[in-house]
């Protein structure tokens, strides 16, 4: 067994007793789901027509719409193309999402602007700046642009940070700056499944209402082992999908 499939067992083994979302809603590799984690499905159209990065794609991941829907608010972009704590709080405002801060602890649904860190010398107070990252949080996973989906924190540490570089060097760690907890009870409850999106984007495949009960009695009726199966299968096939998108 290769380096990478020990590591996603041992992960996955160590989420059985983590408190996360359930494995299934977090609709690895399908895009614009009504139900569950959203993933934008306009993320590589959003970068080349508008130079939108980690800020905006985030924010549309919790806000549950297209990245180009929701760019108004961001209007600093495309001549300035990062996204301070300011910025994300002005466009949570524009866009009539309540939040309240959460300091340096990862919130159940929100957005947090991570520290990378290439070195564990202490951080410069402008230069580290330049060295921040936005995703979006759900309970446990993070929304990583550079994936374009959601992750398990564990998987995510190990399938996206280990690709992350600035120039030659290696991001070896990471830690919370600022986070910003949504408040908005009718996202939090799509996001962890307790109610379906009404109204889809031409690009959404909606399943029907059967198949959806189907899927939930199914997922009721798994194990643990068999839980942790379902998302190495996933993430094996996502992740040779998407390994090509890596710089």
């Amino acid at each position: 067994m290769g380096r990478l499939a020990q590591t996603l067992l041992f992960d996955i083994e160590n989420l059985a007793s983590a408190s996360v979302i359930n494995i299934e809603l977090l609709n690895i590799g399908r895009f614009a789901a009504d139900r569950g984690c959203y993933s934008p499905p306009d993320i590589h159209q959003a970068k080349r027509l508008l130079n939108a990065n980690c800020g905006p794609a985030s924010f549309a991941a919790i806000h549950r719409s297209p990245v180009a829907n929701i760019m108004r608010y961001f209007p600093h972009f495309p001549l300035r193309d990062w996204t301070t704590v300011g910025d994300m709080k002005n466009a949570l405002n524009r866009s009539g999402l309540e939040f309240c801060n959460s300091g340096s602890a990862l919130p159940e649904y929100g957005l947090a602007l991570l520290q990378l860190r290439i070195n564990d010398r202490p951080l410069h107070p402008l230069f580290s700046l330049g060295q921040t990252h936005w995703v979006g949080v759900c309970r446990g996973c993070f929304y990583d642009v550079n994936w374009a989906g959601w992750l398990p924190i564990p998987l995510w540490n190990e399938l996206v940070v280990s690709q992350l570089r600035f120039g030659s060097r290696q991001v070896c760690g990471w830690e919370i700056r600022n986070s910003l907890a949504i408040v908005n009870r009718n996202l939090v409850r799509l996001a962890f499944g307790n109610t379906r999106t009404k109204v889809a984007f031409d690009e959404v495949v909606v399943p029907s209402e059967d198949a959806v009960a189907a899927s939930v009695t199914r997922a009721e009726s798994r194990g643990p082992f068999d839980e942790r199966e379902v998302l190495l299968s996933s993430v094996h096939q996502f992740f040779a999908n998407r390994c090509a998108d890596f710089p």
